[in-house]
């Protein structure tokens, strides 16, 4: 989401263009609840991957999202239901542990899921999407979501997830998307654009043509509806 800087400090970081499109987008969300991302996608090659490094201290794993629950530290931020529903799904998730503890968590997954209270993400064939991320207030390196985001790639190239990645970022979090150019973990390819509108306590969806024709598209809860671009 948005940045906590000022508009100064985003100028001096992030140019003039950059600082007055996250400002302009900020209004309109505080106005209109708008939600704007970014649809990408990442090929499924290993030679476009770099690997980051993990800081000291911090080992990676594989989970279950169920096993996740056991967990009490997580209960504010990733509810049991939240996990049990991930894994009914069959979902992915790389955990980053620091003491035994997890500090960071990745979730991907291949199946339609929901996004918000009432709209739904629909995956495209053949793809993986992460659709959440998660980072202990006093443990936010990035470097340990670049960490997850590596291990599973490398796990999709030894299984049936060796499909390319499908992703959204918000068109404002310019902190996200410099880091993601500066410190690559692999290559992306911009392809459209999804979002909504907060009114009158109704979220009013859109998605243009290049989301429809890569397949990530927001969709109602109730609307299951085949389209031709979905596979």
């Amino acid at each position: 989401m948005a940045s906590d800087l000022t508009f100064s400090e985003r100028l001096h970081t992030w140019g003039w263009h950059r600082a007055v499109t996250a400002l302009c987008i900020g209004l309109l969300r505080r106005l209109i609840g708008l939600r704007l991302c970014r649809v990408e996608i990442s090929p499924a090659r290993l030679d476009l991957m770099t690997s980051p490094l993990l800081p000291q201290g911090y080992t990676l794993a594989l989970v279950d999202c169920a096993d996740l629950t056991q967990h009490t530290t997580l209960a504010d931020s990733l509810p049991p239901e939240f996990l049990e529903n991930a894994a009914s799904r069959g979902d992915r998730c790389c955990a980053a542990f620091f003491n035994s503890e997890p500090v960071a968590c990745r979730f991907e997954t291949r199946e339609r899921t929901s996004l918000t209270d009432q709209l739904d993400i629909v995956v495209p064939q053949d793809f993986r999407f992460t659709y959440k991320t998660w980072s202990h207030p006093d443990h936010q390196d990035r470097s340990l979501q670049d960490a997850c985001a590596y291990l599973l790639d490398q796990f999709g190239f030894r299984n049936e997830w060796m499909v390319r990645t499908v992703s959204f970022v918000d068109v404002d979090d310019y902190e996200s998307r410099l880091h993601e150019y500066v410190y690559p973990v692999h290559w992306r390819q911009h392809t459209g654009y999804i979002g909504w509108v907060s009114l009158f306590g109704r979220q009013f969806l859109f998605n243009t043509r290049w989301a429809k024709r890569t397949g990530l598209v927001l969709r109602r809860h109730d609307d299951f509806t085949k389209h031709y671009f979905e596979g």
